[in-house]
């Protein structure tokens, strides 16, 4: 009888290590991949942001132009509220496009990343 029972603590103690062994394995990519779409995230969440605020610019713009076109008014083109909505404009476009960019990179990054855990 003690025999048989040294071969099931012994079982145990063996399945007990291979199940450790592998929660780790899969605790360590959980943590990787959460870690992959935090930093992905806040960068989407960043880009959001910027399209929020272009797109109230270009209600801006659009209601200037629309106010000066009722007035039948031509010189709104030169003026300085005009210039400052298309400058804020065309830097938040920039910034958009900088911040997709940030973002596939992370992408391509976490993508090398993956392939290094399974090659180990």
């Amino acid at each position: 009888m003690s025999v048989m029972w040294e071969n099931i603590v012994g079982q145990l103690g063996k399945w007990s290590e291979v199940i450790s062994n592998r929660s780790r394995y899969y605790f360590k990519k959980v943590k990787i991949k959460g870690e992959e779409l935090t930093r992905i995230g806040k960068i989407q969440l960043e880009i959001e942001k910027y399209k929020r605020e272009l797109k109230s610019k270009y209600t801006d713009l659009g209601k200037l132009v629309y106010k000066n076109f009722s007035e039948e008014s031509e010189n709104y083109l030169k003026t300085e509220e005009f210039k400052k909505l298309t400058k804020d404009i065309n830097s938040l476009e920039l910034v958009i496009r900088e911040r997709k960019k940030a973002k596939q990179e992370k992408i391509e990054e976490d993508s090398d990343q993956k392939k290094e855990l399974q090659s180990d």
